[in-house]
């Protein structure tokens, strides 16, 4: 071999290698503005009383919404890490690990929860909470459950995400997500849906809920994470009662 025709082999293999790479380099980097889900909580509703272990419990029905300008993504391994991913306008995602906590959701559930993605307590009528005890419930499944407000732009107008995203025992990789417009319903007569009020005085309080307490999700807006519920509970003829609104 000539060296004209070695140094034509060199500059061919150059190309090759620049052409090979820089679609690679390309496909890695998003463009576009990132669409961020804004996930907020509907106010407690279907309050009732009930009995677990003896003791008695406040159950309800909450959920999570999202009406941002993207889907929340979770996705990952419930045995190592968990990554959010955000789309972005024109084309690739982006990621972050999450330092959330992942367990087995068994008791009827059946599949891979994220921990503390939501929490609900009981507060004085002032917002101070009625000491330290949380929901129940610490564990979080996340798919589309229920079309709240699919006319908003990006939103699908038929599930996206379905509960099979949540994985078993035999397939356990995460791939959670609520979509734009949609809403992941927690129904009070759902396993481990309560909070303990056993000792718990009669009076009015409030029943707090709150999506993403530890602030770990890349959302748009998190000043509407909060809600809260007005209730009072009684007692008529030594049987307990819990009413809400006037």
């Amino acid at each position: 071999m000539n060296w004209r025709l070695a140094a034509f082999v060199l500059a061919v293999i150059a190309v090759a290698v620049i052409v090979l790479l820089r679609p690679a380099d390309d496909a890695a980097q998003p463009t576009g503005e990132p669409l961020l889900p804004d996930m907020w909580t509907s106010a407690p509703f279907q309050l009732g009383l009930a009995e677990v272990d003896g003791r008695t419990v406040l159950r309800f029905t909450t959920e999570m919404n999202n009406k941002g300008a993207g889907d929340l993504l979770l996705r990952g391994d419930p045995k190592g890490e968990i990554s959010q991913w955000v789309a972005h306008s024109e084309s690739g995602h982006s990621t972050t690990t999450l330092d959330v906590d992942t367990m087995w959701g068994g008791d009827t559930h059946n599949h891979w929860h994220i921990k503390d993605v939501a929490r609900y307590w009981v507060a004085h009528t002032d917002g101070t909470p009625v000491g330290d005890e949380f929901d129940n419930k610490v564990g979080f499944c996340i798919f589309d459950s229920v079309d709240f407000r699919s006319g908003l732009p990006g939103a699908p107008t038929s599930v996206r995400h379905r509960i099979a995203g949540c994985g078993t025992r035999l397939t356990p990789e995460i791939a959670m997500g609520l979509s734009v417009g949609w809403g992941d319903q927690y129904r009070f007569d759902l396993a481990g849906q309560f909070i303990d009020i056993e000792d718990l005085e009669p009076g009015s309080y409030l029943l707090m809920a709150e999506v993403d307490p530890a602030r770990r999700l890349q959302e748009l807006d998190t000043t509407n994470n909060t809600a809260a519920t007005p209730f009072t509970l009684q007692v008529q003829n030594g049987v307990r009662m819990v009413s809400t609104g006037g």
